[in-house]
């Protein structure tokens, strides 16, 4: 009888925890390459089990200027306008010890890298 209880309550542990839509979680990088975060001090997650965000990763985006240079930043007078697109590398990698918000997958093993989190 002891184990059927046992067995009830895991059975209905099991469904509360499927239920949640997500879990929210803070970890810390713990190393770049390969790329690891340590969540809580139980879990260690490597790059397999992460799904990173433009907020955590250096990119390409393309952007539209139109602006001129100022002749104060020159010795001697020179101005001249920049415009159209051009393309840049926004450089937002991870780098150790930088502190993330995670999205935990509604019953999975993956885990969403939200952002970094302010100290």
């Amino acid at each position: 009888m002891a184990d059927m209880n046992k067995a009830i309550k895991q059975v209905a542990m099991a469904a509360v925890n499927e239920s949640e839509p997500a879990t929210f979680l803070y970890g810390t990088v713990t190393s770049v390459s390969p790329l690891q975060i340590q969540v809580e001090q139980k879990l260690l997650l490597s790059k397999e089990f992460l799904v990173l965000t433009k907020n955590v990763i250096n990119y390409e985006a393309e952007i539209e200027i139109d602006w001129s240079t100022e002749s104060e930043t020159c010795t001697a007078a020179h101005e001249h306008k920049i415009t159209g697109k051009k393309k840049v590398k926004v450089l937002n990698a991870l780098k150790s010890n930088d502190k993330v918000i995670l999205l935990k997958q509604q019953g999975g093993q993956m885990y969403l890298v939200i952002d970094r989190v302010k100290s």
